[in-house]
């Protein structure tokens, strides 16, 4: 089976956020057209989507960021990169569980056990033009955390889950395996990206099950289904009698307290 090889880049010093430090170092490289992987005890500012910090306790969990060059890759096909790496995130998590059945995939790219936070995916691309120069993959994924902040609404660990802690390092190697085994399909531009599509839509969250939202341009609550994601990302909700589509930050689940 091809895959995706990465080049492991060292660093020993505390790092604010794999993820920028990752991003940064791409652009002072741009000769660089290997794949790489930093990945760090402890980051003293991880980063998570719209913003947000990712709280991790050193030594516990893992906090890499992939840097990926893919020279036929263009910005109206970068859903696909998000789409592969929630999957290699979700199947090397399932390794761990006993029963994947509660594992899901919450849209656009979180990795959700139950109704609660695991993994976390952010993604950031630099363009030439519409074509796609290298892409910066950081992950969140809690593994060993026996204690979060009450302040978080949701985390948890595959140590909470389990009971008992997984060898941070096998998790590690995991991880890394299925990330080529995946992204791989986006550097040959394989055909069968479509059927890992519809792994995607198998694993998505609340996907065919009614659900409360919030429309994050109006404030406004609302119930829907949703039923597909496009190709270009957005998410399509079924309102009422009607589809309704929504881009990355234009809309937001609504949690029960369960």
């Amino acid at each position: 089976m091809p895959t995706l090889n990465f080049e492991v880049l060292h660093f020993d010093c505390p790092i604010e956020s794999t993820y920028m430090y990752l991003f940064d170092w791409a652009l002072e490289h741009p000769d660089e057209r290997a794949n790489y992987v930093l990945d760090v005890a402890h980051q003293t500012a991880g980063r998570g989507q719209q913003g947000n910090s990712w709280y991790a306790s050193e030594g516990l969990n893992l906090l890499p960021s992939f840097l990926v060059r893919f020279p036929r890759l263009f910005s109206p096909m970068v859903w696909a990169l998000s789409e592969l790496t929630a999957l290699a995130v979700w199947h090397t998590v399932s390794s761990f569980l006993e029963d994947p059945t509660e594992l899901r995939i919450k849209w656009p790219n979180d990795i959700y056990y139950k109704n609660r936070k695991l993994a976390g995916i952010l993604i950031g691309h630099s363009l030439v033009s519409k074509r796609v120069d290298f892409s910066v993959i950081g992950i969140g994924l809690n593994v060993n955390e026996a204690d979060f902040p009450p302040t978080l609404p949701n985390p948890i660990s595959l140590l909470q889950i389990n009971g008992t802690p997984p060898d941070l390092q096998e998790v590690r190697k995991v991880l890394y395996d299925y990330m080529g085994r995946y992204l791989v399909e986006v550097e040959t531009l394989s055909p069968t990206i479509n059927l890992f599509h519809l792994e995607y839509l198998d694993k998505l969250y609340r996907r065919d099950s009614p659900s409360t939202f919030r429309d994050m341009r109006t404030g406004q609550f609302f119930c829907g289904i949703i039923r597909d994601v496009q190709p270009d990302g957005r998410l399509v909700v079924m309102v009422e009698d009607r589809l309704r589509y929504f881009a990355f930050k234009e809309v937001e689940y609504v949690h029960s307290n369960d």
